[in-house]
């Protein structure tokens, strides 16, 4: 058991990448105990079934890669809030994938549990892997957000519901051969 990763492609056939340039990532299963607002369907369903159609809503007609990590097989949700409050195994193996999965200023997608989860994720190695962070639901403390960083947009959406995930996540489309964006002057 660990961390699974689906995801879903507009570019066809999909081609992995060492480094996948700012996807949508979209954290499953950790501390929070239900089934995201922000996803759909029936909770029994696979995974990528749940959501399908926020995958859709958000993705970009040119190449675009949308992920799903599936952070259930690695540790049931209170055992991810046990981690959360003193790191383990768990934590570990979730840096440990993160690491090897190489985004580079990825967008994540969270519920207000799970943000605790992305802080040590942001800058591994010296790399600034997250971007921006969308928190989908109230709840999270100032002091959670704090600790991603100045550099990191972050996003507390009020309501958790799939139009508002939507209207958050308005982004470009990622591609793995897609040139670095300047830094804003």
């Amino acid at each position: 058991p660990g961390v699974r990763l689906f995801v879903a492609s507009t570019g066809w056939p999909y081609k992995p990448c060492h480094a996948p340039r700012a996807p949508l990532v979209v954290f499953h299963g950790g501390a929070c105990e239900q089934l995201a607002p922000y996803a759909s369907g029936d909770a029994r369903g696979h995974l990528c079934r749940q959501y399908m159609q926020l995958l859709c809503e958000v993705s970009q007609p040119e190449h675009d890669n949308l992920f799903i990590v599936d952070l259930s097989q690695a540790a049931s949700s209170s055992e991810w809030r046990q981690e959360l409050q003193r790191p383990g195994r768990a934590i570990k193996m979730l840096e440990k994938w993160f690491a090897r999965f190489n985004p580079v200023q990825a967008t994540i997608l969270v519920c207000p549990e799970d943000v605790g989860l992305v802080v040590p994720l942001v800058r591994m190695g010296g790399e600034e892997r997250v971007g921006r962070v969308v928190v989908a639901g109230p709840g999270v403390s100032s002091s959670l957000v704090e600790k991603l960083g100045p550099t990191i947009q972050v996003t507390v959406l009020t309501q958790a519901g799939r139009q508002a995930v939507t209207t958050a996540l308005a982004r470009g489309g990622s591609d793995c051969d897609a040139p670095e964006r300047p830094a804003p002057s």
